[in-house]
Order: structure tokens, then C-alpha cells, then sequence
């Protein structure tokens, strides 16, 4: 605490809701369409800064958006499935096809994926943005 300033943080318990409530809405196992997934998400973010925008909590929404990024990517990867839609959406989002062909016919699993350069250079903040997520710090 800074001398003259009053600060406020967000409880434990919040946080926790707010994670489990991420956790919910972006699990892989609910096959829901990826636009309804990302208004929902964008509802919760909205509603949780409008609730907590007086406190501290700069670090903690940058991790959040990190880690709810990195959820979203691993849905994506597993919405792809197959090694040819895989190859076929890492090209075209700029991937070098020899590179793409590498990942796209990887073993690694979902999440072991998504935080691997290859998507993260592609499923970039830019890209969530225009797919309509808008997260804690827009």
C-alpha cells in the first residue's frame, strides 16, 4: 500500500468462480458453435471488470487472458481434427507448409499444442479479436 492510496483486491473465492466459470464455458467436451462460445466469454469479461474496475488487478487479467487464449486455441486445434483440415488451416494462416505439415501430423495432444509457437503465431490476439473475443484489457 502506497502512502495516501486506497486499493482494492479482488477475494480469493471471486477469482476462483471466475476460473471454474472460464473453465465451463471453455471446455472442449461442450461442442458449441466458436462465435456463441466467444460472446458468452466476452459477456462474463464485460460484466466481471464492470463488477471489479475499481480494484487491482492488472497482473491477474493478464494472465487470465493468457490462459483463457491458450484454452481457446486448444478448442480450435481439436475442432480441426483431421491432419488435412490442420495442414490446410495452418497454411492459410500463414505457415510455411512444410512447418505446418510437421505440426499437423503431431501426436502431441490439444493442450500440449496450444501453447507451441506454431499457434501461437497463428491464433494470435489479432485473430481471437476478429473472431469477436474481446478480453479483460478491451
Amino acid at each position: 500500500m502506497r502512502k495516501g492510496e486506497v486499493h482494492f483486491k479482488v477475494p480469493n473465492d471471486r477469482i476462483k468462480r471466475l476460473k471454474d466459470k472460464i473453465c465451463q464455458l471453455t471446455s472442449r467436451k461442450w461442442s458449441i458453435a466458436m462465435g456463441y462460445r466467444l460472446h458468452k466469454l466476452t459477456q462474463l469479461m464485460k460484466g466481471w471488470v464492470q463488477y471489479y474496475k475499481m480494484a487491482d488487478m492488472k497482473s491477474f487479467a493478464l494472465s487470465v487472458d493468457q490462459w483463457t487464449r491458450r484454452r481457446l486455441r486448444a478448442i480450435r486445434w481439436k475442432e480441426w481434427k483431421k491432419i488435412r483440415t490442420k495442414l490446410d488451416n495452418l497454411v492459410r494462416l500463414g505457415i510455411d507448409k512444410s512447418k505446418a505439415w510437421e505440426y499437423a501430423n503431431s501426436r502431441k495432444k490439444c493442450w500440449r499444442i496450444s501453447g507451441s509457437w506454431i499457434l501461437t503465431k497463428t491464433l494470435t490476439n489479432q485473430y481471437w479479436l476478429s473472431q469477436g473475443y474481446k478480453d479483460f484489457s478491451n
